[in-house]
């Protein structure tokens, strides 16, 4: 039977869309570590997803390669890649290569590289105020 999708109530006078969800060092096929919860925020003007230096430094994920990413300011930067498995609240999971990045209010983003995966809506709904946020992986 398949999965509802993931949806929150943003509310009136919503900033940003964020939520909390599991996160996991991907080793390999075979070898994964446990699920920690971390807050999450989507970020639609991001091309790849990033974990905080503090979710590297307690999960301890295996870095995979270096890439150069260009931060908000528009510099580039040098940046470990490290494998990871983001688990969303309705149960649905992915498999991430992930930049370090350390940014204020959450210690993941979810880039377009995740958020391509799936179906991504905000709305309005008749009667209601304020937006809700839904996601799904297809």
């Amino acid at each position: 039977m398949p999965k509802a999708p993931y949806e929150k109530y943003l509310g009136p006078g919503a900033r940003d869309v964020g939520c909390i969800i599991n996160v996991r060092a991907h080793y390999d096929e075979d070898n994964r570590g446990e699920y920690r919860k971390y807050q999450a925020v989507w970020d639609t003007g991001s091309t790849r997803s990033a974990i905080s230096s503090r979710v590297v430094a307690e999960l301890a994920p295996p870095q995979v390669s270096e890439t150069q990413v260009r931060g908000v300011n528009g510099d580039w930067h040098k940046c470990p890649v490290y494998y990871t498995d983001f688990e969303f609240p309705n149960g649905d999971s992915v498999s991430v290569e992930t930049t370090r990045a350390d940014f204020l209010g959450a210690d993941i983003l979810i880039g377009m590289d995740v958020i391509d995966k799936g179906n991504f809506c905000l709305t309005h709904r008749k009667g209601s105020q304020g937006l809700f946020f839904t996601f799904e992986i297809i």
